[in-house]
């Protein structure tokens, strides 16, 4: 009985997978002919199908990174360039200004300077010179330790005088209008003993002695300029530096 119902035993020697499905045979679609290229338009048929154009997957190389195109950047570059140039204008502007406005001050300090080094201001007092009818002259350059006090300077009768002194040593000037008598030619001769001639940028003077003193005088236009002394030690180099720094005014 055991042996009528016995179940038979599994052989496990046999292989209990599943076969695997068959693999479907994939679809072929055929290929649309492609549209033939400029180039492969004048090539014979036989080499025509063996052109093709390089996609750019094969100009690239996979290993280089992606280069962006130019034309992609975004828009604010452009405009931060366009906003950049006129500053660099400006700035080059403003330089230029500035350096302008630095020459200018230094030009203009020079010729302050220079007029108050070299020009000389009336040193005659305004009612004074007005009163006067000729022209007046004045000494740029005086000897060593003389000095002109300005209130010294008067009128009277239309002679004007001042003096330059030096302790107790005067220089005394004298300008008048030339009298109608006068020929200096002849008071040179007639007042001056061992004269000489002193010239300046107007005219010609003559230095000689009044009895014991030296004088100078000259004629210039309508104006006689007379020069003394009130000392006999005073010499005569003195007054001709004087008369040959006159300015006239």
């Amino acid at each position: 009985m055991r042996q009528r119902y016995r179940t038979p035993r599994r052989d496990f020697t046999q292989s209990t997978r599943r076969p695997a499905p068959a693999t479907p045979k994939p679809t072929v679609i055929p290929a649309k002919p492609q549209a033939k290229t400029p180039v492969q338009a004048h090539m014979p048929s036989s080499l025509a199908h063996a052109y093709q154009p390089p996609s750019r997957a094969e100009v690239q190389p996979a290993h280089l990174p992606h280069m962006p195109d130019h034309h992609s950047q975004p828009a604010h570059h452009h405009a931060v360039g366009a906003t950049a140039r006129p500053s660099r204008k400006k700035h080059r502007a403003l330089k230029k200004m500035l350096t302008t406005l630095v020459i200018l001050a230094i030009l203009g300090g020079a010729a302050v300077l220079a007029y108050t080094k070299f020009y000389n201001a009336n040193p005659f007092p305004k009612d004074i010179s007005s009163q006067a009818q000729v022209s007046l002259f004045y000494p740029k350059k005086l000897p060593a330790g003389y000095t002109i006090n300005k209130s010294s300077i008067h009128i009277d009768n239309g002679v004007l005088t001042y003096a330059a002194t030096k302790d107790d040593l005067r220089l005394v000037f004298t300008i008048e209008q030339v009298p109608g008598t006068l020929n200096i030619n002849s008071f040179n001769k007639q007042y001056l003993v061992n004269s000489q001639e002193v010239s300046n940028a107007y005219t010609t003077a003559v230095v000689g002695l009044n009895k014991d003193r030296y004088l100078g005088s000259f004629v210039s236009g309508k104006t006689w300029f007379i020069l003394t002394t009130n000392n006999a030690s005073i010499p005569a180099s003195d007054l001709s530096l004087v008369i040959s720094n006159l300015k006239k005014y």
